[in-house]
């Protein structure tokens, strides 16, 4: 097991058998990262959304799992018990919000932008299931969090950030391309120099939405300076980025 997956395995343990240890942990992060909110410690951390035992997914970089009372209800009847209970629940997120779950227009939205083939017997969440795996920055459910970057933070950020880069170093055959598109982290992202604006797709889009592409690390990584749902792209966008030649080639 990479030092990624191990780090969650901990994390669920400490969740499971030491729970004052795991509100510390929590609030000292909170505390860090001057997250007023804080964090809730009732619940284990969302590292993951997905099958990261698959290939060539798209990889959704986010920034936190938020905190939807009833979704975390509905999780809590699968992936609490235990260790393997976590862990399968996880790879099986989609699945398992398909089959019992409530609605998460999120989803529902990127299949909309992504899906170049659309299929409409084929539910969006098991569509996810078959291509995206999600993967969240800041694990721990919070209220209403925003990445707010400043010096005492950044370097916080970006630690959390390269663990994401190098366990997907040694999940290569998992990554197809990668998307990152909450602003403030491709605002932080292009601080640290991942890209610049030479990196630009020059796409036929609305010029106050911008997309860039380049190869770091050997994988294929997309910035979008704006949220992709909410009226961020949409599908005609998504869909001449996907098929822009330097992108698909």
């Amino acid at each position: 097991m990479n030092d990624f997956l191990s780090k969650i395995e901990r994390d669920f343990q400490l969740f499971k058998f030491s729970k004052s240890e795991f509100d510390n942990k929590l609030q000292e992060l909170a505390r860090k990262l001057d997250i007023k909110n804080g964090f809730k410690s009732d619940f284990p951390p969302t590292y993951f959304a997905g099958n990261i035992e698959s290939k060539d997914k798209i990889i959704i970089i986010g920034i936190n799992p938020g905190a939807e009372e009833k979704n975390l209800e509905f999780e809590a009847k699968f992936r609490n018990e235990n260790w393997d209970s976590y862990w399968n629940f996880h790879n099986n997120f989609f699945r398992e919000y398909k089959n019992g779950g409530l609605p998460i227009k999120y989803y529902s939205y990127l299949r909309t932008c992504f899906d170049s083939h659309p299929n409409k017997d084929e539910h969006y969440f098991e569509y996810c299931n078959n291509n995206i795996v999600n993967i969240d920055l800041i694990p721990y459910h919070s209220s209403n969090f925003k990445l707010m970057p400043n010096e005492s933070t950044e370097k916080v950020y970006m630690e959390y950030f390269q663990s994401i880069i190098d366990f997907l170093k040694e999940k290569r055959d998992l990554v197809g391309y990668i998307v990152i598109h909450k602003n403030q982290l491709v605002s932080l992202l292009a601080k640290e120099k991942y890209f610049d604006e030479s990196d630009q797709l020059p796409l036929d889009i609305n010029s106050k939405r911008r997309v860039y592409y380049k190869r770091i690390d050997g994988f294929k990584f997309l910035f979008f300076s704006r949220f992709i749902p909410n009226g961020g792209f949409s599908r005609k966008d998504i869909q001449k980025v996907l098929s822009y030649p330097k992108f698909s080639a």
